[in-house]
């Protein structure tokens, strides 16, 4: 065993570093959540939505989100339809990053 392996989830964490160095785990988690879901898979995510997957509270959700957003990684907008629910999508930075994130 070289631990090879562990290189790219090293790079990948210091992708975030790189705006905080003490950004969480579960901030990250929820990046790439985020990322795969609405970029790759183009599919509509809501905040709420990002909180049952990660099976943590809305608050905690919210918390991410906002950490997201300080960053320039993601925007929220509202449901037209709904007002209280918050949809999510990556701004052009937070695409750049996955694009990045992907090619690890």
């Amino acid at each position: 065993m070289s631990g090879r392996g562990l290189e790219s989830k090293i790079k990948l964490i210091e992708s975030f570093r790189k705006y905080d160095h003490y950004v969480g785990a579960q901030t990250m988690f929820a990046f790439l959540y985020i990322a795969q879901r609405t970029y790759f898979s183009a599919e509509d995510l809501r905040v709420m939505d990002v909180g049952i997957e990660m099976d943590t509270t809305s608050a905690s959700a919210s918390r991410n989100m906002a950490w997201l957003v300080k960053h320039d990684l993601i925007e929220l907008y509202e449901n037209p339809d709904k007002r209280i629910e918050k949809f999510i999508k990556l701004t052009k930075q937070g695409k750049q990053l996955a694009k990045k994130l992907e090619g690890l």
